[in-house]
Protein backbone atom coordinates (compact mmCIF):
# COMPACT_ATOMS: atom_id res chain seq x y z
CA UNK A 1 0.00 0.00 0.00
CA UNK A 2 1.10 3.52 -0.49
CA UNK A 3 4.08 2.45 -3.10
CA UNK A 4 3.03 5.83 -4.90
CA UNK A 5 4.72 7.58 -1.83
CA UNK A 6 7.97 5.73 -2.22
CA UNK A 7 7.90 6.30 -6.11
CA UNK A 8 6.93 10.06 -5.56
CA UNK A 9 9.55 10.14 -2.91
CA UNK A 10 12.43 8.86 -4.78
CA UNK A 11 11.65 11.43 -7.86
CA UNK A 12 11.82 14.28 -5.43
CA UNK A 13 15.25 12.63 -4.33
CA UNK A 14 16.49 12.72 -8.16
CA UNK A 15 14.97 16.42 -8.39
CA UNK A 16 17.13 17.71 -5.80
CA UNK A 17 20.02 15.82 -7.42
CA UNK A 18 20.94 13.34 -4.52
CA UNK A 19 22.94 10.14 -5.23
CA UNK A 20 21.36 7.22 -5.11
CA UNK A 21 23.38 6.40 -2.14
CA UNK A 22 22.34 8.69 0.04
CA UNK A 23 18.82 8.12 -1.46
CA UNK A 24 18.79 4.65 -0.55
CA UNK A 25 19.58 6.21 3.12
CA UNK A 26 16.86 8.18 3.35
CA UNK A 27 14.58 5.55 2.37
CA UNK A 28 15.89 2.74 4.65
CA UNK A 29 17.17 0.83 1.72
CA UNK A 30 20.54 -1.29 2.11
CA UNK A 31 22.58 -1.29 -0.88
CA UNK A 32 22.88 -4.21 -3.42
CA UNK A 33 27.27 -4.00 -3.36
CA UNK A 34 29.76 -5.27 -0.91
CA UNK A 35 31.30 -1.91 -1.22
CA UNK A 36 27.91 -0.32 0.55
CA UNK A 37 28.11 -2.78 2.99
CA UNK A 38 31.51 -0.92 4.75
CA UNK A 39 31.90 2.03 6.84
CA UNK A 40 29.12 3.46 8.34
CA UNK A 41 26.09 5.43 7.42
CA UNK A 42 25.61 9.24 6.93
CA UNK A 43 25.93 11.40 9.77
CA UNK A 44 22.87 13.16 10.93
CA UNK A 45 23.91 16.59 9.30
CA UNK A 46 24.19 14.92 6.20
CA UNK A 47 20.77 13.46 6.26
CA UNK A 48 19.24 16.50 7.43
CA UNK A 49 21.08 18.56 4.76
CA UNK A 50 19.71 15.94 2.13
CA UNK A 51 16.08 16.07 3.24
CA UNK A 52 16.44 19.83 3.24
CA UNK A 53 17.12 19.92 -0.49
CA UNK A 54 13.80 17.88 -1.03
CA UNK A 55 10.91 19.53 -2.37
CA UNK A 56 7.19 19.06 -4.08
CA UNK A 57 6.37 22.26 -6.00
CA UNK A 58 2.86 23.55 -4.73
CA UNK A 59 2.84 21.69 -1.64
CA UNK A 60 3.42 23.65 1.65
CA UNK A 61 4.88 22.23 4.98
CA UNK A 62 3.54 24.44 8.03
CA UNK A 63 6.22 25.08 10.37
CA UNK A 64 5.11 23.71 13.84
CA UNK A 65 7.62 25.02 16.58
CA UNK A 66 6.78 23.12 19.96
CA UNK A 67 6.06 24.66 23.01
Amino acid sequence: MFHSFRHGFRDACREADLNEELADALMGHAGNSTGRGYGRSYSLRKLHEAICRIGYPGVVFPVVVPE
